[in-house]
């Protein structure tokens, strides 16, 4: 098994929506958030996603019709450090409802089943999942609830793309699992 899966809980809220923001000093810039799930034809103007088609995808998957699921943010960037390259970036996710947004308790299941498939797919990427459940208080809709930032790291790699690629598969099998998770009952969060 080369890759790990693991699950933090933060304290540190956050407002939804958020504005975009100034240019911070690693030279990443924040767009804001846009309701995707409401807005699909939004997607062609994230700008995180114009030079990422794993992401692309990811957060294609996640928006889908049929998923109880929404994406918050999301990023990619390939790190060049002096014994190689590696990929790293996140996409954060939402329950659709307020009933299931609610409760952090919530995005356990979802993060023991991934676990589950990767086992399960005896898959053998070198990458690293990093789950963490944020608080986050949903402005339109004066609602607190809990997000999911779910960060891929991919080890250090010989090749920039041998890193792309790693992330890829990686991002693709992510893909895969979270739009098999159906629309849920209770009130829509936004």
């Amino acid at each position: 098994m080369n890759y790990l899966n693991d699950m933090t809980i933060s304290h540190i809220a956050k407002a939804i929506p958020y504005d975009t923001g100034a240019l911070r000093s690693d030279g990443a810039q924040n767009y804001g958030f846009m309701d995707l799930k409401m807005f699909p034809d939004l997607i062609d103007r994230v700008a995180e996603l114009k030079s990422d088609a794993a992401l692309l995808c990811l957060v294609k998957a996640i928006n889908s019709p049929e998923t109880g699921l929404m994406t918050i943010g999301c990023s990619s960037a390939i790190i060049v450090d002096p014994e190689g390259y590696r990929k790293t970036g996140y996409v954060e996710i939402s329950f659709t409802t307020n009933q299931m947004a609610e409760d952090a308790q919530n995005c356990f299941p979802l993060f023991y089943h991934f676990s589950h498939a990767l086992s399960e797919a005896s898959f053998d990427q070198n990458i690293h999942f990093s789950w963490d459940v944020m608080p986050a208080q949903f402005v339109e809709s004066d609602f607190f609830g809990f997000t999911i930032a779910i960060n891929l790291n991919t080890r250090l790699c010989d090749s920039s793309e041998a890193a792309e690629e790693i992330w890829a598969v990686s991002a693709n099998f992510l893909a895969a699992f979270l739009k098999t998770v159906p629309k849920m009952d209770g009130a829509p969060l936004l």
